[in-house]
């Protein structure tokens, strides 16, 4: 080896490497947000489930006739139906909002709010990934 690739070595060896650019890590936050919106409809549905039960309790018990106490039978059916399929829907966006926002917090305890940056570049032969992981 020659001198001026000893030298060459020796100053590329003792060149501080470059520094890792980070950028904040959107993904998880974004995940955690969605969820939290998903949470509140679930919510909400759940309140429209009870709006739902409570106008059941305000229907009469007492007909005067066949024909209106069919009626109220079929509208006690009706808020009974759809309260159970707005409390179905409302436990289950609730969970899933749930379990988004789980998954954030585990993201961002595991990878933190800053991550390195990375590019996804098209070329010729199809996409590459450059970046330090």
């Amino acid at each position: 080896m020659s001198v001026s690739g000893v030298g060459l070595s020796l100053l590329l060896a003792s060149s501080p490497a470059s520094p890792t650019t980070t950028r904040l890590n959107l993904e998880p936050i974004l995940l955690g947000i969605a969820g939290l919106a998903g949470a509140g409809v679930g919510a909400w549905r759940l309140a429209v489930a009870d709006a739902r039960y409570q106008a059941l309790q305000e229907i009469p018990l007492s007909a005067g006739s066949a024909a209106e106490a069919a009626s109220r039978l079929r509208e006690a059916r009706s808020f009974v139906f759809q309260g159970k399929a707005e409390t179905v829907a409302g436990v289950t966006l609730l969970a899933a909002g749930a379990t988004l926002v789980a998954g954030s917090v585990l993201w961002l305890l595991l990878e933190g709010v800053r991550t390195p940056d990375w590019l996804v570049a098209p070329g010729p032969q199809g996409m590459s990934v450059v970046g330090r992981f």
